[in-house]
């Protein structure tokens, strides 16, 4: 502890150094050691020291606070290591660019050239002259990365806005009626600079264009920003509009060129630009450019016949906007988390890009805005497709099928209405805004103007893909729209099931009444009770999913065919899964199947609280759906109470007798030796034959089953499923031995499964 200060001793400041360098002011006291004698200690004499020295008058600088600068310059030793000094350096030189170099109209700066031809190249240019940067504000007009109005506009090195846009600065020289001649003198200076300094670069440019090829090292040349590139994704071709290419080191390729790039995409809500980004990897010598991964449209052989060829698919993609039922046979793509695989798929789909970035989070892309063209332009083209839409000549009432063509003519979108039977890609337009429905624009009409707004040059850039859902595979897929088609629905299908005629009646009458009136009843809860709820009961094979079939195919709609298994074992799971299903198929005013569904119906027991938790679930989940729904059951006696206030129309199909199997037999044969329902296959596209040629030539026999065969055959005791597999295997015993279907061949089948005839 420092001893007590005398009255003569007084407090003075000392300066001392912090462990970080920084200088502190404390006060310190001086001591006399008057017991000891001693010497004090160093610090303590240092202290003293400094205090002795010190006067009170004397003023201390604090940290900082002197409102100036100090400058410290770089020092360089012989080992290349550096420190920091305040002697300025003695070989400096002045600054390049000063006062006395702003009046020239260009500085060029120049570097050491390791070309045998020349000693010097020019690194970058300055331009400085306000004439020269006016012209350059049309030469280089929305070239990506130049901003012609800055104060300070520097080139580098290629100069490939100037390669790029050689012609229009050529063009400026001889511009008399934009520019007077002191522009073109400026415009003259520039010119014969970049002549000196790219002439051989131009020349290469020119002689690759004369023969369709190009080298790797000047790649950069042929794709210029603005222009249309042909590519491939996933395999077809594309159009995309490019942005800016470079050189550049990836990260899994290696060196190469890259082209970034934007194509015409649609994700539900609008229609935007998607950044694309293609790679041309190095190659030796010189190849032909059509030949590269990515190249200009105007260097294939034939761009007229691929312009069109693009063009009309394009019209196809704007066509799909929206959601469709549609069709589709090919391969589709499914984004998986180590990349795209391919799927082959042979299936009735939904074409719905909105709810697929709904579902699918992780892969929905961002889009950006179309570029905006001329306002009178986009307004005159939607108030045309609106005239067409609205001609009251034209029987737009929008009933359920009725279909809407747009076509391109003069570079206008037309719209007219057609029966699809061409095969031509259609736009199913469903009337929206019923009665107690939100007046707002409904998806399909904003689809139907912003396609209308589409210009020739953005359908060019339509991506060959659409997504949507696989009905059979129950998978978020991306389809090719050139492997979309219409619908070859079924006219007969209901007519052909099996049912008394007053079942059929009630169901059908049921279905289409709630397609047309489901805002029309509204429970005391808004949004609750809207949707139909039938159960169908019986044994196996006797119509019941059958019957959801006919009825989907008969309006039209999609049909969504789950069964327990799909919704998951636990609540948890169930809960989630049908909520999304649902809200599918209300979306899609599709009829949804859950066939067997015995596990949600089943009564509640207080020994399975997660089943009970299902059942509950369930129940709950029905009230508020607004579809209809088709519930399937073998054991129709265990279904819980709750079940029957909430289900609109039970049927219990009984068994099949004689006469029922006999129309069986016939639908799956077909009368008179044709092709009957479940044998007939879709026409193939391009195919199809004038109405006067069909009723000329008539089906082929496919069999030879006469009429007494088929009552001899319904006698046997046998439900529906089990006929149509009898009756595919016979098919399959003929063709294999090159006979045609007959009693004998049903026979054969029959006594192998254990039944004598």
């Amino acid at each position: 502890m420092a001893p007590a200060l005398t009255q003569d001793e007084e407090p003075v400041a000392v300066v001392a150094k912090t462990a970080n360098g920084v200088e502190s002011v404390d006060k310190a006291e001086k001591v006399e050691d008057k017991a000891e004698g001693k010497a004090e200690d160093t610090t303590t004499s240092e202290a003293k020291t400094d205090s002795e020295t010190t006067t009170p008058d004397e003023k201390k600088t604090v940290v900082g606070m002197e409102c100036a600068q100090k400058d410290l310059y770089q020092k360089w030793d012989k080992q290349n290591r550096f420190t920091w000094t305040d002697t300025y350096p003695k070989d400096l030189e002045e600054a390049a660019e000063n006062e006395a170099t702003e009046k020239f109209a260009i500085l060029v700066r120049n570097k050491k050239s390791y070309d045998s031809r020349k000693s010097l190249e020019i690194d970058s240019i300055v331009i400085q002259s306000p004439l020269l940067k006016n012209v350059l504000r049309n030469v280089l007009d929305d070239y990506p990365g130049v901003a012609p109005g800055l104060q300070r506009l520097v080139f580098s090195a290629p100069f490939q806005p100037f390669v790029h846009r050689w012609d229009r600065l050529k063009a400026a020289l001889t511009n008399t009626s934009e520019y007077d001649e002191a522009t073109r003198d400026h415009v003259r200076l520039l010119y014969d600079l970049l002549h000196t300094e790219l002439k051989d670069t131009i020349r290469a440019v020119d002689d690759y264009m004369a023969q369709g090829v190009v080298s790797y090292e000047h790649a950069w040349t042929v794709f210029h920003p603005g222009c249309t590139i042909v590519t491939s994704r996933y395999g077809h071709p594309v159009a995309n509009r490019l942005k800016q290419g470079q050189y550049i080191k990836h990260a899994r390729l290696g060196p190469c060129f890259e082209l970034v790039a934007e194509r015409l995409e649609y994700d539900g809500h609008r229609f935007g630009y998607d950044t694309a980004h293609v790679y041309v990897l190095p190659f030796v010598g010189t190849v032909p450019i059509a030949t590269l991964d990515a190249f200009p449209l105007d260097y294939h052989p034939d761009p007229a016949s691929v312009r069109a060829s693009l063009l009309e698919r394009g019209q196809r993609f704007a066509a799909l906007a929206g959601w469709h039922y549609m069709a589709y046979k090919g391969t589709a793509i499914e984004q998986k988390e180590n990349g795209p695989a391919r799927i082959a798929i042979d299936s009735r789909i939904v074409v719905d890009a909105q709810t697929h970035a709904r579902f699918n989070a992780d892969y929905a892309t961002s889009l950006a805005h179309l570029t905006k063209t001329n306002n009178a332009v986009r307004k005159a083209q939607v108030e045309t497709a609106d005239d067409e839409f609205n001609d009251p000549g034209t029987d737009n009432g929008m009933d359920d099928g009725q279909n809407l063509r747009m076509r391109i003519i003069n570079g206008r979108v037309i719209y007219d209405f057609g029966d699809g039977s061409d095969g031509e890609a259609m736009l199913k337009f469903k009337k929206e805004g019923a009665e107690g429905e939100d007046e707002d624009e409904s998806e399909a009409a904003s689809a139907h103007r912003q396609a209308a707004a589409l210009t020739e040059d953005q359908l060019l850039l339509a991506s060959p893909m659409v997504k949507g859902y696989c009905l059979r595979t129950k998978k978020w897929l991306e389809f090719y729209v050139d492997s979309v088609r219409p619908i070859q629905f079924n006219e007969q299908a209901f007519d052909r099931l099996v049912l008394p005629a007053g079942h059929k009646q009630l169901v059908l009458a049921f279905t289409q009444s709630q397609i047309k009136n489901k805002h029309k009843f509204d429970d005391v809860i808004a949004g609750k009770g809207k949707g139909i709820i039938m159960l169908l009961s019986g044994g196996p094979g006797i119509g019941k999913t059958l019957t959801a079939e006919s009825v989907a195919e008969s309006m039209r709609v999609p049909l969504f065919v789950m069964s327990g298994g799909d919704l998951g074992m636990t609540s948890n799971e169930v809960e989630f899964n049908l909520g999304r299903v649902l809200d599918m198929v209300a979306k899609w005013n599709a009829v949804l199947l859950i066939d067997e569904c015995d596990v949600f119906l089943e009564a509640r027991t207080a020994a399975d609280l997660d089943r009970n938790r299902i059942v509950s679930i369930f129940l709950r989940t029905l009230e508020y759906y607004e579809g209809i729904l088709f519930l399937t059951t073998n054991r129709v006696n265990q279904i819980d109470e709750a079940f029957h206030s909430r289900i609109h129309i039970s049927l219990a199909y009984p068994r099949l007798d004689a006469a029922a199997r006999r129309q069986v037999w016939e639908g799956f044969l077909g009368e008179n030796g044709k092709m009957g329902h479940g044998a007939e296959a879709a026409p193939t596209e391009g195919t199809a034959k004038p109405a006067e040629e069909e009723k000329v030539k008539p089906k082929p026999k496919v069999h030879m089953v006469t009429a007494d065969d088929i009552t001899r055959l319904s006698e046997l005791d046998l439900n529906g499923r089990q006929i149509k597999n009898f009756v595919k295997t016979s098919h399959l015993l003929a063709f294999q031995l090159g006979q045609t279907l007959s009693f004998e061949h049903l026979q054969t089948v029959l006594q192998i499964e254990g039944h004598a005839i």
